[in-house]
Protein backbone atom coordinates (compact mmCIF):
# COMPACT_ATOMS: atom_id res chain seq x y z
CA UNK A 1 0.00 0.00 0.00
CA UNK A 2 1.33 3.42 -0.96
CA UNK A 3 0.69 6.79 0.70
CA UNK A 4 -1.14 7.88 -2.47
CA UNK A 5 -3.68 5.12 -1.76
CA UNK A 6 -4.51 6.68 1.59
CA UNK A 7 -3.96 10.44 1.17
CA UNK A 8 -4.57 12.79 -1.71
CA UNK A 9 -1.91 15.36 -2.69
CA UNK A 10 -3.38 18.19 -0.61
CA UNK A 11 -3.57 15.96 2.47
CA UNK A 12 0.05 14.88 2.03
CA UNK A 13 1.12 18.55 1.77
CA UNK A 14 -0.81 19.43 4.94
CA UNK A 15 0.55 16.42 6.82
CA UNK A 16 4.12 17.26 5.82
CA UNK A 17 3.62 20.75 7.20
CA UNK A 18 2.10 19.44 10.45
CA UNK A 19 4.96 17.04 11.14
CA UNK A 20 7.64 19.54 10.10
CA UNK A 21 8.83 18.13 6.79
CA UNK A 22 9.88 20.22 3.83
CA UNK A 23 7.71 20.03 0.74
CA UNK A 24 10.53 18.24 -1.11
CA UNK A 25 10.97 15.59 1.65
CA UNK A 26 9.70 12.06 1.18
CA UNK A 27 7.16 11.53 3.98
CA UNK A 28 7.11 7.73 3.82
CA UNK A 29 9.44 7.03 6.78
CA UNK A 30 7.77 9.68 8.93
CA UNK A 31 4.32 8.25 8.23
CA UNK A 32 5.56 4.71 8.95
CA UNK A 33 6.87 5.90 12.33
CA UNK A 34 3.57 7.65 13.13
CA UNK A 35 1.73 4.47 12.10
CA UNK A 36 3.96 2.39 14.39
CA UNK A 37 3.08 4.71 17.27
CA UNK A 38 -0.63 4.26 16.51
CA UNK A 39 -0.21 0.48 16.29
CA UNK A 40 1.46 0.44 19.72
CA UNK A 41 -1.47 2.38 21.13
CA UNK A 42 -3.98 -0.04 19.56
CA UNK A 43 -1.96 -3.04 20.77
CA UNK A 44 -2.29 -1.76 24.34
CA UNK A 45 -6.04 -1.31 23.84
CA UNK A 46 -6.64 -4.70 22.21
CA UNK A 47 -4.60 -6.57 24.80
CA UNK A 48 -6.40 -4.78 27.64
CA UNK A 49 -3.31 -3.22 29.14
CA UNK A 50 -4.71 -0.30 31.12
CA UNK A 51 -6.63 1.90 28.75
CA UNK A 52 -6.59 5.61 29.62
CA UNK A 53 -10.01 7.06 30.40
CA UNK A 54 -9.54 10.84 30.51
CA UNK A 55 -8.81 12.98 27.45
CA UNK A 56 -5.52 14.22 28.95
CA UNK A 57 -4.42 10.65 29.62
CA UNK A 58 -5.22 9.68 26.03
CA UNK A 59 -3.08 12.59 24.78
CA UNK A 60 -0.27 11.60 27.15
CA UNK A 61 -0.24 8.01 25.93
CA UNK A 62 -0.47 9.11 22.30
CA UNK A 63 2.46 11.51 22.77
CA UNK A 64 4.43 8.81 24.60
CA UNK A 65 4.08 6.44 21.63
CA UNK A 66 5.00 9.22 19.19
CA UNK A 67 8.13 9.93 21.23
CA UNK A 68 9.08 6.26 21.12
CA UNK A 69 8.34 5.69 17.43
CA UNK A 70 8.38 9.05 15.63
CA UNK A 71 10.68 11.42 17.50
CA UNK A 72 13.10 8.58 18.37
CA UNK A 73 15.83 9.28 20.87
CA UNK A 74 14.73 12.85 21.60
CA UNK A 75 11.91 14.80 23.17
CA UNK A 76 9.61 16.93 21.01
CA UNK A 77 9.33 20.67 21.49
CA UNK A 78 6.14 22.49 22.39
CA UNK A 79 5.77 23.87 18.83
CA UNK A 80 6.04 20.34 17.40
CA UNK A 81 3.39 18.99 19.78
CA UNK A 82 1.17 22.02 19.16
CA UNK A 83 1.35 21.41 15.44
CA UNK A 84 0.68 17.67 15.62
CA UNK A 85 -2.12 17.82 18.20
CA UNK A 86 -3.53 21.27 17.31
CA UNK A 87 -2.99 22.49 20.87
CA UNK A 88 -1.99 25.82 22.33
CA UNK A 89 1.68 26.15 23.34
CA UNK A 90 0.65 26.19 27.02
CA UNK A 91 -1.37 22.98 26.66
CA UNK A 92 1.51 21.33 24.76
CA UNK A 93 3.92 22.31 27.51
CA UNK A 94 1.59 20.80 30.09
CA UNK A 95 1.14 17.55 28.14
CA UNK A 96 4.90 17.15 27.62
CA UNK A 97 5.56 17.79 31.31
CA UNK A 98 2.91 15.21 32.25
CA UNK A 99 4.41 12.64 29.86
CA UNK A 100 7.92 13.23 31.24
CA UNK A 101 6.57 12.75 34.76
CA UNK A 102 4.31 9.76 34.05
CA UNK A 103 6.82 7.88 31.90
CA UNK A 104 10.03 9.18 33.47
CA UNK A 105 11.74 5.78 33.57
CA UNK A 106 10.62 4.75 30.07
CA UNK A 107 11.68 8.10 28.61
CA UNK A 108 14.92 8.47 30.54
CA UNK A 109 17.09 7.96 27.42
CA UNK A 110 15.05 10.37 25.28
CA UNK A 111 15.17 13.10 27.93
CA UNK A 112 18.88 12.56 28.57
CA UNK A 113 19.73 12.56 24.85
CA UNK A 114 17.81 15.80 24.39
CA UNK A 115 19.56 17.43 27.34
CA UNK A 116 22.99 16.31 26.12
CA UNK A 117 22.33 17.56 22.58
CA UNK A 118 21.00 20.85 23.91
CA UNK A 119 23.91 21.61 26.26
CA UNK A 120 26.52 20.54 23.71
CA UNK A 121 25.23 23.28 21.35
CA UNK A 122 25.92 26.07 23.83
CA UNK A 123 28.10 28.89 22.45
CA UNK A 124 30.37 31.12 24.50
CA UNK A 125 29.36 34.79 24.55
CA UNK A 126 32.59 36.71 25.15
CA UNK A 127 30.83 40.02 25.93
CA UNK A 128 28.62 38.56 28.64
CA UNK A 129 31.11 35.89 29.76
CA UNK A 130 28.46 33.17 29.69
CA UNK A 131 27.16 30.49 27.38
CA UNK A 132 24.16 31.15 25.16
CA UNK A 133 21.94 28.43 23.82
CA UNK A 134 18.73 28.19 21.81
CA UNK A 135 16.16 25.99 23.56
CA UNK A 136 12.79 25.49 21.87
CA UNK A 137 11.15 23.73 24.82
CA UNK A 138 10.40 25.16 28.24
CA UNK A 139 10.37 21.60 29.58
CA UNK A 140 14.03 21.22 28.63
CA UNK A 141 14.84 24.45 30.47
CA UNK A 142 13.01 23.02 33.50
CA UNK A 143 14.96 19.76 33.27
CA UNK A 144 18.30 21.58 33.03
CA UNK A 145 17.41 23.77 36.00
CA UNK A 146 16.38 20.69 37.99
CA UNK A 147 19.87 19.27 37.45
CA UNK A 148 21.48 22.52 38.61
CA UNK A 149 19.18 22.63 41.67
CA UNK A 150 20.09 19.06 42.61
CA UNK A 151 23.82 19.22 41.86
CA UNK A 152 24.71 22.80 42.84
CA UNK A 153 21.79 24.76 44.29
CA UNK A 154 23.99 27.79 44.92
CA UNK A 155 24.63 28.34 41.18
CA UNK A 156 22.61 30.37 38.69
CA UNK A 157 19.82 28.59 36.83
CA UNK A 158 19.42 28.63 33.05
CA UNK A 159 17.79 31.99 32.31
CA UNK A 160 16.16 33.67 29.36
CA UNK A 161 18.20 36.21 27.41
CA UNK A 162 16.07 39.32 27.08
CA UNK A 163 14.90 40.33 23.58
CA UNK A 164 15.81 37.00 21.98
CA UNK A 165 12.95 34.58 21.38
CA UNK A 166 14.32 31.22 22.55
CA UNK A 167 17.86 32.08 23.64
CA UNK A 168 18.96 31.25 27.16
CA UNK A 169 22.09 31.98 29.13
CA UNK A 170 24.06 29.55 31.25
CA UNK A 171 26.84 30.69 33.56
CA UNK A 172 30.17 28.98 33.08
CA UNK A 173 29.94 27.24 36.48
CA UNK A 174 26.39 26.02 35.80
CA UNK A 175 27.44 24.74 32.39
CA UNK A 176 30.27 22.75 33.97
CA UNK A 177 27.81 21.23 36.46
CA UNK A 178 25.39 20.31 33.65
CA UNK A 179 28.13 18.73 31.55
CA UNK A 180 29.45 16.73 34.49
CA UNK A 181 25.94 15.51 35.41
CA UNK A 182 25.17 14.58 31.79
CA UNK A 183 28.56 12.97 31.20
CA UNK A 184 29.52 15.16 28.25
CA UNK A 185 32.43 17.44 27.42
CA UNK A 186 31.83 21.10 28.10
CA UNK A 187 31.44 23.39 25.09
CA UNK A 188 34.58 25.35 24.32
CA UNK A 189 34.96 29.05 25.06
CA UNK A 190 35.73 30.20 21.53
Amino acid sequence: MELDDIFDEDEIKKLKKVIGLKESDDPTDAFINVTNAALSEYKQMLLGMGLPSRADEILQYRLYYLIKHYFKEKMPTEPQVSSMFQLTPQKSRSIIRSVITRFRFDLENEVENTLKTTVSKAKWNEQKEEFHIVIRSYNIVDQLNRIIENEAPDLDPVRKVQVQARTYRISEDSCIVLCRALGISCPTKT
